[in-house]
């Protein structure tokens, strides 16, 4: 029901967002154990990000922390189950509600941290995740996708790395 009301009135949701995303990030961070509450966090957030105007204010706020968590899980740190792939969805329900023509540079900084991720993780449902986020900034960023570059290879080079280790079982 509160999803309904995110953009309804820009004036409000301007004044509403700046303050009210971080005690969304607040409460998805001390109830990453608890799945209901992150999906239900994700969800707003990703409702938020997509009202107009107001997607550097969600963004600035959630992406960064979200890509620290892929970025450290990519590097081997130990971090407790099911937190990767929450941090993996809060980002795939922020693209999935995106609303305008191109997706902004801050959601391209997650590429490299999640491919090196979905190289690198035994991790089942972060690999599911990482997945289903490629795909969806397959989707919604097919130009953006095809002209990046992750450490000096493009993107679709790494994307078919990610595909031969999914397909080839070395999971």
């Amino acid at each position: 029901t509160f999803t309904m009301c995110l953009g309804v009135d820009d004036d409000v949701s301007a004044k509403i967002f700046p303050k009210l995303t971080p005690i969304l990030l607040n409460i998805w961070e001390q109830n990453t154990g608890i799945v209901l509450i992150t999906e239900a966090v994700n969800d707003i957030l990703g409702q938020m990000a997509s009202v107009k105007g107001m997607a550097p204010t969600v963004l600035s706020k959630c992406v960064p922390p979200m890509i620290g968590i892929i970025s450290r899980a990519s590097m081997g740190a130990r971090i407790e189950p099911g937190v990767v792939e929450r941090a993996i969805d809060l980002i795939s329900a922020m693209v999935r509600d995106w609303k305008g023509e191109e997706l902004p540079p801050a959601f391209f900084s997650v590429i490299e941290p999640l491919l090196k991720l979905l190289l690198l993780t035994n991790d089942k449902s972060a690999l599911q995740s990482g997945t289903q986020l490629l795909l969806l900034f397959l989707k919604k960023a097919k130009t953006q996708m095809l002209a990046g570059k992750v450490s000096g290879h493009s993107v679709i080079a790494v994307i078919d790395k990610v595909i031969d280790r999914l397909l080839g079982n070395n999971v």
